[in-house]
């Protein structure tokens, strides 16, 4: 068993070719996986790139690259854990500089700004 996008299926070209993905990637998908596939060390899944592995490792097995030194809580990206230690600081890294609002996440000051300063130009800052 292979897990591809599309789900965990037989390692055969009629399976392959009968997937809900275009067929042309399936014959390419074919052609160059077998030189490329990966085994899980933890569980034995076989999976076909790099990028599933590390998924597969996140979600089935909880092995994050980044951990939170105050509770071992794992995040795939720096910034989710700077927003996670947040939580146990209190410290907020991103002010808007319009009403001085602070937030934890990069993306949640965007969504602010575009809500409740609809026209100005952009008026994010890092604390």
């Amino acid at each position: 068993m292979y897990a591809l996008p599309g789900g965990t299926v037989e390692y055969t070209f009629s399976s392959l070719a009968n997937c809900d993905l275009c067929v042309t990637w399936c014959l390419t998908l074919l052609m160059t996986i077998s030189d490329r596939l990966l085994t899980c060390a933890v569980c034995g899944m076989v999976l076909c790139s790099k990028r599933f592995m590390t998924t597969h490792m996140q979600l089935d097995h909880g092995q994050y690259r980044y951990q939170c030194t105050i509770c071992g809580k794992g995040f795939a990206s720096t910034t989710t854990l700077r927003g996670h230690m947040s939580w146990h600081t209190g410290i907020k890294e991103y002010q808007c500089q319009t009403c001085s609002k602070e937030f934890r996440y990069p993306q949640d000051l965007q969504k602010h700004i575009k809500s409740h300063h609809k026209g100005q130009s952009d008026n994010s800052q890092s604390v």
